[in-house]
């Protein structure tokens, strides 16, 4: 008897110790006078994004819905404590005016465990602002005006192929996996001077491996969610994660990084691109040791410096080509802007000529605020700050959250925001509105490095696709567009149209 009282006093402790524990983690916003919903135990106020009830699009939509009307609102995941921030004058002051201050992503991941982690877009401090230095010459308006015929040349290969194909006999073609091949082929031979051959009737093997890196929805992305926040920061992660992250595609990156580099060899390439970039800050970085071009930190940077170059252009040119197929108004619209240049050119179409399509350019940015291509912009404070106007000191290591796709749906900013309206990024309708209430790539020091190439990729795929092909909707296409949980880019499910030959 007295050894089950033992142990019922035992449990009562544990109980109370567990509530407690809880009780101090989850009063943290309450006591900063910080509004935000309600948290519950282990899963904070995350539960149904951490279980996979709801993608992260939808999760971050719901509490900025909820609170759009307070500059700053706390929630957590797990027991992390999340600030959202939904003034665009603090986030301003986030992304630009002290921006140092925020250097970091705040995600957490194990390098050794995660090697593929450990790059640019989630590395911390001031290497991934070095590596980002080096690399941002390579986008330079005279290094874009070079690409831009690189990217003439594939288009017509492009056209060719899919011309020559059977896939235009089809009633409905998935054209997510067209646009996978189109941006593949831009960025493997404009960033990498190579040719991966995307140009096949059969899945090419990057983006089969792309999509399963890129996939949120695995158990093991699941277990990783379902750790605690105290696991995940421990040394002990990175023995776990070493067995949760996919081998495969690391396996992927080695042999896809041996390759260019034979191929470069074989062929006597020496170029200024990305594999010459990483090779010398490589050399810069560890300047006493032997450089291994094929050793982890080469082939982790060129496999996502690849992937993020040429998947966020499929994303958007695929969810551009659903909004035209659904819109016959806009898309011939911006057929007749594509055709009138090309009737007042002779030869090539020019970057001078490009950014003369206004209507090209409105299409393209109103694709990015539809669909965002993050959901959200997070950093990290490296030292304790006081928000403007406010009584609220974040302590070093808080992370913040910009809620980017909530912000370009919120129909106070964006009248009827579920419309496709290109008309909004014309005239008085772009200059009267804050600048922080469009950031489709971030801003300041650690804002998207390839936007301008992106962009290039973007506006060269909807003119291929529009001067040659109508696009109609068909019984597949999906009347919207649903995501699915991704590590990177937010993905859509796959996008199917009719696709018509002009001739």
């Amino acid at each position: 008897m007295k050894e089950i009282l033992e142990i019922l006093c035992g449990i009562i402790v544990l109980v109370f110790a567990f509530h407690y524990y809880y009780k101090l983690k989850f009063d943290f916003w309450k006591k900063h006078g910080i509004p935000g919903p309600k948290p519950i135990i282990y899963f904070g106020t995350a539960k149904d994004m951490i279980l996979q009830k709801k993608v992260p699009i939808e999760y971050y939509k719901e509490i900025y819905d909820e609170y759009k009307h307070a500059s700053l609102v706390g929630f957590f995941i797990k027991t992390n404590p999340i600030l959202m921030i939904n003034d665009p004058v603090l986030i301003k002051d986030v992304l630009i005016t002290d921006s140092m201050i925020f250097t970091e992503r705040g995600i957490p991941y194990s390098k050794k465990g995660e090697p593929i982690m450990d790059t640019l877009f989630w590395t911390k401090g001031e290497e991934s602002l070095h590596l980002k230095a080096k690399l941002s010459p390579l986008f330079t308006p005279s290094k874009l005006k070079n690409m831009l015929s690189l990217l003439i040349q594939r288009s017509e290969a492009f056209k060719n192929w899919l011309d020559n194909s059977l896939l235009l006999k089809n009633k409905c073609i998935n054209c997510s996996e067209l646009a996978d091949k189109l941006t593949a082929d831009y960025s493997s031979v404009c960033l990498l001077n190579y040719d991966i051959k995307s140009f096949q009737d059969e899945e090419n093997e990057i983006c089969k491996y792309v999509k399963r890196f890129n996939k949120g929805d695995s158990w093991k992305y699941i277990l990783k969610q379902l750790l605690p926040d105290k696991v995940i920061y421990n040394k002990l992660y990175d023995l776990i994660s070493y067995y949760l992250f996919d081998a495969e595609v690391m396996q992927f990156c080695i042999r896809f990084a041996m390759d260019i580099v034979n191929y470069r060899g074989k062929h006597n390439i020496v170029k200024y691109d990305v594999i010459n970039v990483l090779k010398e800050f490589k050399k810069n970085k560890k300047s006493t040791e032997k450089v291994e071009m094929l050793d982890q930190y080469f082939v982790t940077q060129l496999f996502v410096l690849f992937l993020a170059a040429y998947d966020t252009s499929a994303k958007t040119i695929s969810n551009a080509l659903y909004e035209l197929a659904l819109n016959h108004t806009i898309q011939n619209r911006l057929r007749e802007e594509i055709r009138n240049i090309y009737i007042k050119i002779t030869g090539e179409i020019t970057f001078d000529d490009m950014n003369t399509m206004f209507y090209l350019d409105a299409v393209c940015k109103e694709t990015l605020r539809k669909y965002s291509i993050a959901d959200v912009i997070m950093r990290q404070a490296s030292s304790a700050y006081t928000f403007r106007n406010s009584q609220l000191t974040i302590p070093k290591g808080q992370v913040v959250n910009i809620p980017v796709h909530a912000i370009h749906l919120d129909p106070d900013i964006y009248p009827k925001p579920e419309i496709f309206d290109p008309e909004r990024f014309i005239g008085e309708a772009t200059r009267s509105r804050q600048s922080m209430h469009y950031i489709p790539f971030g801003y300041g020091p650690r804002n998207c490095l390839g936007e301008r190439f992106g962009l290039l990729q973007f506006k060269m795929g909807l003119i291929t696709f529009l001067r040659n092909y109508k696009l109609d909707v068909c019984e597949k296409t999906p009347r919207n567009l649903k995501y699915i949980s991704a590590v990177l880019v937010q993905q859509p499910k796959d996008i199917y149209l009719k696709i018509t030959k002009i001739e």
